[in-house]
């Protein structure tokens, strides 16, 4: 019973409090991404991000910003969650 709690304590929470930041980080960087990816993409030379900003909401709305989150979400959940445990045991191990 003593290694199951061990287990819960120094694996289990910082692999769950890593797959959250990471989804909490996705979501709040996400359209900064979208919008980026759409700047890379311009035959214009001379567009802005603001112009851009306005332009995605006005057609798209706010979910413009987050169209692909799922997929990202999906993939930055496990990175973190990884970066977080193998940081947290680590510590501890030496």
């Amino acid at each position: 019973m003593a290694e199951e709690w061990d287990f819960r304590e120094k694996m289990l929470l910082p692999m769950m409090s890593g797959a959250s930041a990471g989804v909490i980080a996705r979501l709040a960087c996400h359209p900064i991404d979208t919008l980026k990816a759409k700047l890379q993409v311009q035959t214009t030379t001379h567009i802005r991000l603001l112009p851009l900003l306005t332009k995605t909401i006005a057609n798209e709305g706010i979910a413009g910003l987050y169209r692909g989150i799922g997929i990202a979400a999906v993939g930055g959940a496990p990175a973190t969650c990884i970066y977080f445990t193998t940081y947290e045991v680590s510590k501890e191990k030496f």
